[in-house]
């Protein structure tokens, strides 16, 4: 995925999806180590942060939650969707 984004994208932001019990930041180095991604580990802030560099034809792809509820870490959910975070953007629009 990280080589089709590099190839057809202007710009990318890695965050979290379901680390579970492994470590996010160690996920997102991982894939970091081979593209030059922004990291940020919080998706709500990627979201934002995606929507608000947004210019005129420019399209902003939110890979990997879907429609779920929250994000798994180890032995806790936090409460997220992607689609109420984007939502939210739009309506103050």
């Amino acid at each position: 995925m990280g080589d089709i984004i590099d190839l057809y994208s202007d710009y990318a932001i890695l965050t979290d999806d379901n680390p579970r019990d492994e470590d996010p930041l160690k996920i997102i180095e991982e894939i970091k180590q081979y593209h030059s991604f922004e990291i940020l580990p919080n998706r709500k802030e990627a979201i934002i942060r995606g929507y608000e560099m947004l210019n005129d034809y420019d399209t902003l792809l939110i890979f990997g939650k879907g429609n779920e509820e929250g994000i798994i870490y180890k032995d806790k959910i936090v409460e997220h969707n992607d689609f109420v975070t984007l939502s939210s953007l739009l309506k103050e629009r």
